[in-house]
């Protein structure tokens, strides 16, 4: 059996460059994320109370960033919808498909019933967001971590 044991300088050498590439990464995946979420929100449909494009959210991890809407009718936004029933209140004055369908001089009773038979179109948001930031993410992750692989080689 053969034993190695690092020690000394070059531990802690391998050390601080473990702990380089740690906050690295992090400043990377924030940076990336921070493109990616404003892209987001940016192709996010307004609608009648803006609330879908002001609930994207980020939340940061070590490794990793999530991008999320914070309203439950997201998916329906952005996947498109079967033919469904309105409910009544969204219809009636100061209801969110009212307001919408006043918004831009429709009748909201008739919206509500051609969603009932038809459904909604699907807007993909996100996808639009991801794939428009796709090569800018890349780069950025290229600049922050080939910055850090230069600096830990000397290069």
């Amino acid at each position: 059996m053969i034993s190695l044991k690092l020690s000394g300088s070059f531990l802690q050498a391998i050390k601080k460059a473990e702990g380089e590439a740690r906050n690295l990464t992090k400043q990377a995946v924030k940076e990336a994320s921070t493109i990616v979420w404003g892209a987001a929100i940016k192709e996010t449909p307004v609608g009648a109370t803006g609330q879908l494009r002001k609930g994207i959210r980020r939340n940061l991890y070590p490794n990793k960033a999530t991008i999320l809407p914070s309203v439950n009718y997201a998916d329906p936004v952005h996947e498109g919808s079967k033919g469904h029933a309105i409910p009544v209140a969204a219809m009636q004055k100061g209801g969110s498909l009212y307001r919408w369908a006043k918004q831009r001089g429709l009748n909201p009773y008739a919206v509500a019933h051609k969603i009932k038979q038809r459904g909604t179109k699907a807007n993909p948001f996100f996808t639009r967001a991801v794939d428009g930031t796709e090569d800018e993410v890349r780069r950025k992750f290229d600049e922050i971590l080939g910055a850090s692989v230069r600096k830990m080689t000397g290069s």
